[in-house]
C-alpha cells in the first residue's frame, strides 16, 4: 500500500471509532476485523491495534474468534519483532478457510527470514506452493498476490545464499 492510502485508511478508522461505528455494530466481519489490524500494523500503530482488538474482539462472531485474535496476536508479535511469541500465536490457528492458512504462512514465513532460518523458510515456501496449486478454492486474487509473493521470496532468499543479482530485479521491480 502506499503510504497516502494507509494514511487515509488510518484516518477513516480512527474516524470510525470515534463516530461510535465499530462499538454499534453488533458483529465484526473476521477478515475486515483482520484488514483493519494489519493496515494500523503498517502505519506502526501497534498500540492502537492492541487497544482496538481488546474493544472489540467481543463481537466477533464466535466460529471465528478465537482464530482471528490468535492470527492477530501473531501479527503484532511479529511488528515488536517478539518472533518466538509469533511463532506460538501462529500454532495455535486453526485454518477456518484458505486465507487464515495463507496468512498464517505468510507470516511464518517472514519470521523464518527474520530469523535467518532460510532451510525452514524454503520447506515452507514449497509447501505453500504445492498447496495454492493443489486447492481449487483459492480466490484468484489470492493465489495470484501469493504465488508472486512466493516468487519474489524464492528470489531473495536465492539471493542469500549465492545470486546477489536477484536484489537488482526486486529492486527494480519495488
Amino acid at each position: 500500500m502506499k503510504a497516502n492510502t494507509l494514511i487515509s485508511c488510518s484516518v477513516f478508522t480512527g474516524l470510525f471509532e470515534i463516530k461510535g461505528f465499530y462499538s454499534d455494530m453488533e458483529n465484526f466481519q473476521d477478515i475486515d476485523f483482520i484488514s483493519i489490524v494489519i493496515a494500523s500494523l503498517r502505519l506502526n500503530k501497534i498500540s492502537w491495534v492492541e487497544s482496538f482488538v481488546g474493544k472489540y474482539k467481543s463481537k466477533l462472531i464466535n466460529e471465528f474468534k478465537k482464530d482471528t485474535v490468535n492470527l492477530i496476536k501473531a501479527l503484532i508479535s511479529f511488528e515488536k519483532k517478539e518472533y518466538d511469541s509469533a511463532i506460538e500465536f501462529l500454532n495455535k490457528v486453526n485454518y477456518q478457510n484458505s486465507y487464515y492458512y495463507l496468512k498464517s504462512k505468510e507470516t511464518l514465513m517472514q519470521v523464518y527470514f527474520e530469523q535467518q532460518e532460510y532451510e525452514a523458510l524454503q520447506s515452507l515456501i514449497d509447501s505453500t506452493r504445492h498447496y495454492l496449486n493443489r486447492r481449487r478454492d483459492v480466490l484468484s486474487i489470492h493465489y495470484e498476490r501469493y504465488m508472486m509473493f512466493l516468487k519474489y521470496l524464492g528470489m531473495l532468499l536465492k539471493s542469500v545464499y549465492t545470486d546477489k543479482s536477484n536484489l537488482i530485479i526486486l529492486k527494480k521491480r519495488a
